[in-house]
């Protein structure tokens, strides 16, 4: 949580907070004070996946210090999902001499997933830690070195940058590591 402004120690210390899960059973947690602005709730047996919380923030009576909250009662609703789980992708592409190759993949399922890797002069190219999805794969050789691939142009008149699109997806599973067979080229 981050406050508008900065709370007293003794404030962020006394603030009474009950942590429930599915709206009714109250659940253990862990209370972090990381400046006098933010503070950290977690579950003690972390985020379960699917599942609804409440954080109730109580506020307190003093007659020393203004009240931390407007209302008595401040509810905080959290919607958790499945757990996101990374993998590995790596490969060789094969017949096709240039040492600007560039391998890129895009999900299917998150446009915003979009990797790049550089293939390397042994023509090996590597993923790590990527998010589990579905990946469309395509290799470019980028000429103009601007790690984007280029259509051409019709005028003045220029090739676009030779390209190879994988006919099939590619799934990338939690905790696996994929060896692609290799990708064999023609110039």
């Amino acid at each position: 949580m981050v406050f508008t402004r900065p709370l007293e120690n003794e404030q962020l210390n006394n603030i009474n907070i009950e942590l429930l899960i599915a709206d009714t059973n109250s659940i253990p947690f862990i209370r972090t004070i990381e400046s006098p602005m933010k503070m950290s709730i977690i579950p003690q047996n972390g985020w379960e996946p699917k599942k609804s919380y409440q954080i109730k923030l109580f506020r307190q009576d003093s007659t020393r210090s203004k009240s931390t909250f407007k209302d008595s009662i401040t509810i905080i609703h959290i919607e958790t999902t499945h757990f996101q789980g990374y993998g590995g992708l790596s490969g060789m592409v094969k017949g096709y001499e240039s040492t600007q190759l560039i391998t890129e993949i895009l999900s299917v399922e998150n446009k915003e997933w979009n990797f790049k890797s550089v293939v390397n002069s042994e023509g090996r190219f590597e993923y790590k830690d990527i998010p589990e999805s579905s990946y469309i794969f395509h290799v470019f050789d980028d000429r103009d070195q601007n790690k984007v691939y280029s259509y051409g142009k019709a005028f003045p008149f220029q090739t676009s940058e030779w390209f190879f699109i994988s006919p099939d997806t590619i799934e990338v599973r939690a905790n696996w590591d994929i060896e692609l067979q290799p990708i064999f080229m023609g110039n």
